[in-house]
């Protein structure tokens, strides 16, 4: 089940990245993940973010970084992420 969905504030955050950012949404849920999709393409996520074995409610992007969101799993921990280095939160 999704939890929360946030999409990406990319018309306030131009900079280096243009549009590119304009399309992309987070998704997290229960099963323990954060995905990232592109509003063109909804059949697959572009790529999913796994950071522990606890429910994810809630996600959101940076209001300041273009490429950081935070997710918070059902324990209260926090992940900050950038997805830039997918190899696991910050």
């Amino acid at each position: 089940m999704v939890t929360k969905v946030d999409i990406h504030p990319g018309t306030s955050q131009k900079g280096e990245y243009g549009n590119i950012m304009d399309n992309l949404f987070l998704t997290s849920s229960q099963d323990w993940t954060v995905k990232l999709w592109n509003a063109n393409n909804t059949e697959e996520p572009i790529f999913t973010f796994e950071s522990g074995e606890d429910a994810i409610y809630d996600v959101q992007w940076s209001p300041v970084h273009p490429c950081i969101f935070a997710c918070v799993d059902e324990e209260g921990h926090i992940d900050i992420w950038d997805i830039q280095k997918r190899d696991g939160p910050l």
